[in-house]
């Protein structure tokens, strides 16, 4: 049986960290690269606590590439009055209590990789974004076609019941509004369900 291929997408800190190393460990997945937002650190800390992290479990062969360290269209990050003090004035982030890495990411062009990459699959790779979906308008805003290219986006944001920031709002949605609003308007496939319902990954 072949590997299911996979881009993750993240803004690492505890939570981002374990979807790593799942999807780094499993014997069904090819984690063929990482790209990194502004999120739950800054984009200096996000990208190091990923590379540390794929060091840590022995797969520092997986590319990380830096992405967007600021939202699309605002010029102020919102979740910057959330971050610790000392993650902030720390360049390399201080959330993750592993070895820090001293590897720089390949790029910080990870948009630019994202959109080469897809243009030129072969095989399906699945797009999982599990922070701020700042990359991914990114991407769309670059090329058109890059929604087309994508055969299967997973998304990790939204609150149907249960927000973690506001009353409606639920954090990855909330750092870049304008960004998730793009990317749900690009045209990603929609799929169904074992039963048959739509399922919609972007």
């Amino acid at each position: 049986m072949s590997k299911h291929r996979l881009i993750i997408d993240c803004d690492t800190g505890t939570d981002d960290a374990v979807a790593l190393m799942l999807a780094a460990l499993h014997p069904e997945i090819d984690l063929i690269g990482v790209t990194t937002v502004f999120g739950n650190a800054p984009l200096t800390a996000t990208t190091t606590n990923s590379i540390s992290v794929l060091d840590l479990i022995g797969r520092s062969d997986i590319p990380v590439h830096s992405g967007m360290p600021r939202p699309l269209v605002r010029k102020t990050m919102p979740s910057e009055r959330f971050f610790k003090a000392d993650s902030v004035q720390d360049p390399h982030g201080t959330y993750l209590d592993i070895p820090r890495s001293t590897r720089a990411a390949v790029s910080n062009r990870a948009v630019e990789w994202l959109i080469e990459t897809y243009r030129t699959a072969t095989q399906p790779i699945t797009l999982m974004p599990i922070g701020p979906l700042t990359n991914i308008a990114a991407a769309v805003a670059q090329e058109p076609k890059f929604a087309e290219w994508v055969p299967e986006l997973i998304i990790m944001g939204g609150g149907h019941e249960v927000p973690n920031m506001t009353a409606s709002a639920e954090f990855n949605i909330w750092a870049d509004p304008e960004a998730a609003a793009s990317v749900f308007e690009a045209g990603f496939k929609l799929q169904e369900r074992a039963d048959g319902a739509p399922r919609r990954y972007a």
